[in-house]
């Protein structure tokens, strides 16, 4: 039979383990919560890299197309500019505009893969 002695160790054992797990409870809890929040704050920062640059590109491009634009109508409407430059303008334009798109959607991928790896980790959490 067990005394009173050993009846009362066990239950302030029981008792003790029981308020660690709570703490241990609450813990994890905060860290999660504060796991969200990092999350989430590395969400918004993504968005407004995200926006800034559609914003920025959008504005380079408009400038460049305006500029590509000129130096057509000019290079076609000047009897003095040789075809051949021309021709050359012409593929000048073409492999900006490629080079432009090219790196456009590779921009956009790497922003893709970024919110991904970010919901990865709130997955994860």
């Amino acid at each position: 039979m067990a005394t009173k002695t050993e009846k009362n160790a066990k239950t302030t054992a029981k008792n003790a383990k029981q308020t660690a797990d709570s703490a241990a409870d609450t813990v994890r809890s905060g860290m999660n919560s504060l796991r969200n929040r990092v999350i989430d704050g590395q969400k918004r920062v993504l968005d407004f890299q995200r926006s800034t640059f559609d914003r920025t590109y959008d504005a380079v491009i408009s400038f460049a197309e305006k500029r590509e634009d000129a130096l057509s109508d000019w290079m076609k409407n000047n009897e003095r500019v040789p075809a051949e430059l021309r021709d050359t303008y012409a593929a000048w334009v073409w492999a900006t505009r490629t080079g432009r798109s090219s790196y456009r959607e590779a921009v956009i991928k790497t922003f893709d893969l970024a919110e991904q790896w970010t919901e990865g980790q709130r997955a994860s959490a």
